[in-house]
């Protein structure tokens, strides 16, 4: 495979990832501030959604979660074109562990 297409297809996947992020960040925004809005109307006293827990337990650590993933996804394969690039350089113990994922 040419450079030239290795590196197209890195950049096209690394692009990929990136729009998947920012998707993944705005939900979590959004969640998070769903969250705030309905802690603030218990604080003032207004009636609370039953949404309030689930959201709070559930669909905010997966929003969260969701973006890690991401992040670590895009961290990886950085980390493995790099390695393509450089295969006479040596690979640390760190990226040793991440060719197991």
């Amino acid at each position: 495979m040419s450079a030239n297409k290795s590196l197209d297809q890195f950049l096209e996947h690394r692009d990929r990832l990136f729009e998947e992020l920012e998707t993944a960040e705005q939900h979590c925004a959004a969640t998070r501030l769903a969250v705030e809005r309905l802690e603030s109307d218990r604080r003032v006293g207004l009636p609370t959604s039953p949404d309030l827990q689930d959201l709070k337990g559930r669909a905010l650590p997966r929003a969260e979660q969701r973006v890690m993933d991401l992040y670590d996804e895009l961290v990886k394969h950085e980390r493995r074109y790099l390695r393509s690039r450089t295969l006479t350089a040596p690979v640390s113990i760190e990226e040793q562990g991440d060719e197991l994922d």
